[in-house]
């Protein structure tokens, strides 16, 4: 479990350009989705929602589905007696 904020930006950006430079769409989604939790941010919200339209896997994704069409949940302050749930990622 990373502990602050700013450990997790760090490691998420870097799974990010990791990601990118390996062109894999499904978890380049997948970072962006976490880092959107994460960070309580919407800044790759359209990109994501762009993978979500273009890669097959996420379209048949029951998850991503449910991040997608719920999003400004995702993104809201997480239940205090689990603020790391990810829904089941």
């Amino acid at each position: 479990m990373v502990e602050t904020d700013a450990s997790a930006r760090i490691l998420l950006r870097e799974a990010e350009l990791f990601q990118r430079n390996r062109i894999n769409p499904l978890e380049l989604a997948k970072v962006l989705a976490i880092k959107a939790r994460r960070m309580k941010t919407s800044e790759d919200k359209w990109e994501i929602v762009e993978l979500h339209e273009k890669c097959d896997a996420l379209k048949d994704c029951v998850l991503a589905d449910r991040i997608v069409n719920n999003w400004d949940e995702w993104i809201a302050d997480a239940d205090p007696s689990n603020p790391y749930d990810y829904w089941g990622m």
